[in-house]
């Protein structure tokens, strides 16, 4: 497996190679063996995914749940999702385009989620900062909110909407969604709606896949499992914390 900044690297310095896969009877078979057709495809799409930039939204629960201790050191499960946060924004290449939201219930007026910082190129720049220093810096509001819950459903939903309307053709476009919980929030569209609203409003030829991240043993698994296969995406698990950072780049690069 290679990231995609290494092809990114090796197909610009090797512009004239083309892929080639061997076939039954070509001379170095016995040493390579032969490729068949679907496996040859699946790696082809799978290389030509790998090159395109992401274009993600992520989305991070700030529930109260969140400040449960997760390590005998002290630390929260807020404390080691902002550092997994901090180490996905550290290691794109600045064609990339990232932006954060944060998520609990009713966190803005009657919104679920609120903005961070936009969906953006890494390495574009605004008065000498760039955006991915923009990010980093704005880590300081990855706190969690004591006595909130967890608006799961509606923040899902207006998150691939928002990255579905952003005009990026040729990019890998992804909603992140990192909790711990379920959704807390009756007022909510409701997990039936939220998938047929998904299926119903997805674009065939530029979708929005969404990768859900459950962090601990608390996150309703298939819940998660559901949300992101109704878009294509994939779900992932963090069962114990010192995992969460490694299931999180894990999510990101085996998109």
């Amino acid at each position: 497996m290679v990231t995609r900044e290494e092809w990114d690297s090796w197909e610009s310095e090797h512009p004239d190679t083309r892929l080639v896969a061997s076939t039954p009877g070509d001379k170095d078979d016995s040493e390579f063996g032969a490729v068949d057709d679907t496996t040859l495809q699946k790696s082809l799409d799978q290389w030509a995914q790998l090159a395109k930039p992401f274009h993600s939204l992520v989305a991070i629960d700030v529930s109260g749940s969140m400040g449960y201790q997760a390590l005998p050191n002290g630390a929260t499960r807020m404390d080691l999702t902002a550092g997994a946060a901090t180490a996905a924004v550290e290691m794109f290449p600045d064609h990339d385009a990232l932006g954060l939201w944060v998520f609990s219930r009713n966190l803005d007026g009657a919104k679920d989620y609120l903005q961070v910082a936009p969906v953006e190129e890494l390495g574009a720049e605004e008065n000498g900062t760039t955006h991915r220093e923009n990010l980093l810096a704005n880590q300081s509001a990855l706190q969690y909110m004591q006595g909130s819950y967890t608006g799961l459903y509606d923040t899902t939903l207006a998150a691939f909407r928002q990255v579905l309307s952003d005009d990026a053709p040729d990019s890998l476009k992804t909603v992140i969604v990192l909790t711990d919980g379920e959704d807390m929030d009756e007022g909510s569209i409701g997990l039936e709606n939220l998938l047929a609203a998904l299926k119903d409003e997805q674009d065939p030829d530029n979708p929005v896949r969404i990768i859900t991240v459950g962090i601990s043993a608390d996150a309703n698994e298939d819940v998660l499992k559901q949300i992101s296969e109704a878009t294509g995406g994939s779900a992932h698990i963090a069962e114990q914390p010192e995992d969460i950072q490694d299931v999180f780049i894990e999510a990101l690069t085996g998109i």
